[in-house]
């Protein structure tokens, strides 16, 4: 193997390494919220036997992948996907060279001269996102939902079905 196979390999499995902690982190804290509320409103919220949750009879509620998935059955069903907001984690291994994007996943040997350097930038920001991670305070979380037309940032997972119940089902 060549030293670019090599640092190219290094950054693929930090990758890895960050998303797999980032989900692992942010469905503790999920699954802790959650627990946190039911047991404060037990009378609102039911464990089902697929580890779901159930809200009020409308909402269904499961993290999946370190995301809360959040299914709303009042009239036709919509889909909430929150993530778990971590100031400067980096997750991607997209870079911009010369005004270019690219993955280091995807580059070639030749397809830029000074690889090396970009790679070991990227490689850097996964080793930040480690230390993050490992020091990251589970009481200064916010949950984020995103779609191309809204972006909702939301303190806690009480705000979160504030917001999902808050908004008009569409009955047809």
């Amino acid at each position: 193997m060549s030293r670019f196979d090599d640092l190219k390999n290094d950054c693929i499995n930090l990758q890895k390494e960050v998303t797999k902690r980032k989900n692992d982190l942010c469905g503790k804290i999920i699954n802790n919220d959650i627990k946190l509320f039911m047991k404060e409103f037990p009378e609102r919220m039911i464990e089902d036997n697929d580890g779901k949750f159930i809200y009020d009879d409308c909402l269904i509620i499961r993290e999946v992948e370190g995301f809360l998935d959040i299914i709303d059955e009042r009239g036709t069903a919509f889909g909430w996907y929150f993530d778990v907001e971590i100031d400067e984690l980096i997750t991607s291994d997209l870079f911009k060279y010369q005004g270019e994007l690219y993955l280091v996943s995807d580059l070639k040997e030749t397809n830029i001269l000074d690889w090396e350097e970009e790679i070991f930038k990227v490689i850097n920001k996964f080793k930040r996102s480690l230390e993050i991670i490992n020091n990251f305070d589970l009481n200064k979380k916010e949950y984020r939902y995103y779609s191309c037309h809204e972006d909702i940032l939301c303190k806690d997972f009480s705000e979160v079905l504030k917001v999902v119940l808050e908004r008009e089902p569409i009955v047809i």
